[in-house]
This record gives C-alpha cells, sequence and structure tokens, in this order.
C-alpha cells in the first residue's frame, strides 16, 4: 500500500461519490496518500472530512497529526 494508490482512491472518491463527510483507510500510508489528495481538491481534512485507519504503521507513532 503506497501513498500513490490513497491519492487513486481520492480520485475514485471525487469522482464517484457525490457526498462524503470520512473515509476509513487500512494503512496510515493510505490515509496520509487520501488526505495529500484530497487537499490538492480543496477539501479541509479532517473539517470536511476525516480519515480514520486501521494499522498504525510503526514509522508514522512519532508523528502526531489529526487524520
Amino acid at each position: 500500500m503506497s501513498f500513490e494508490e490513497g491519492s487513486c482512491i481520492a480520485d475514485w472518491l471525487i469522482s464517484h461519490v457525490s457526498d462524503f463527510d470520512a473515509v476509513f483507510a487500512f494503512t496510515d500510508t493510505l490515509a496520509i496518500g487520501l488526505m495529500n489528495r484530497l487537499r490538492e481538491y480543496g477539501m479541509k481534512v479532517p473539517d470536511d472530512v476525516a480519515i480514520r485507519q486501521l494499522l498504525r504503521e510503526q514509522h508514522f507513532q512519532k508523528l502526531y497529526f489529526h487524520l
């Protein structure tokens, strides 16, 4: 799972889902890819869209920011 896959998921959501306010991502990497792409579309995370992830990847555990 990669940042690019998270970006692709965000692209799909924007083009296929008319109204959403939350996304569930399997990993931190996907969540960050989603967050970055949604911000490129002008969406505010977490104000417009909340992102939750299932697995906390060890290399991201020291970072702190709200998805």
